[in-house]
């Protein structure tokens, strides 16, 4: 189960960045 859960955080941090690194979300965020 632990080891389950620390996937799913991966994959969780791996779409944060992924998201960090978009240039349309970097827009988004200057803009507001």
């Amino acid at each position: 189960m632990s080891r389950y859960q620390h996937k799913k955080g991966q994959i969780k941090d791996n779409a944060i960045e992924a998201l960090l690194h978009d240039p349309l979300f970097r827009q988004r965020v200057e803009k507001k």
